[in-house]
């Protein structure tokens, strides 16, 4: 049996600022090289990666080496919109699941009450819906975080819902950006910068 080859990563400095830790995923790594096991951050937003926790600058080059997938969860999808040139709304992306998978995180009603006013609501149950999950309702208001029930099914959709393998599509022009073990790829051709 052929044995892969690590992925290695590159921490870099991001433009984005002020997103909430969730909507990041935490990876578990190692140095290239050695045993030693540490944590780095991924923006889904634009791709870099951080060696801290919540999106500080980075002011080094530094490889690691990946050792857990990333997935895919609707507070990303949330979170993304298509950039081809020319596209004048690129959000929300249209989903088409080919596998979803489900992952427990733990709760947190907190995060979920702050990152509330951020969500588009609409796209959100329009997104469950598409993967299979329809328990949220399609209209909502801030008095429904009272509600521990309301919440847990909000968690469970932002959070525990992953697009495995599918694709990402540009309401716009209709082009698909693949998913693939849980990664999407936004990376556009020479003709759409």
């Amino acid at each position: 049996m052929m044995k892969r080859a690590p992925v290695h990563v590159q921490v870099l400095h991001c433009d984005v600022r002020n997103l909430f830790y969730n909507n990041i995923a935490m990876l578990n790594l190692g140095d290239a090289g050695s045993d030693k096991a540490g944590k780095i951050d991924v923006c889904y937003h634009c791709g870099c990666f951080y060696s801290t926790g919540l999106l500080s600058k980075a002011t080094h080059t530094r490889s690691f080496q990946v050792t857990r997938k990333l997935k895919m969860r609707l507070v990303t999808h949330n979170m993304m919109s298509s950039n081809i040139k020319g596209v004048a709304n690129g959000f929300p992306l249209l989903i088409e699941a080919a596998q979803v998978v489900e992952k427990e995180v733990d709760f947190n009603a907190d995060f979920l009450k702050n990152i509330f006013a951020r969500i588009e609501w609409k796209a959100l149950v329009e997104a469950s819906k598409t993967m299979g999950y329809s328990e949220l309702p399609d209209n909502v208001e801030s008095s429904m975080l009272d509600s521990e029930e309301f919440l847990r099914k909000f968690h469970h959709a932002l959070l525990e819902i992953h697009l495995e393998e599918g694709a990402l599509v540009c309401p716009e022009t209709g082009r698909k950006f693949p998913v693939t073990k849980g990664i999407p790829n936004m990376l556009l051709h020479e003709d759409e910068v």
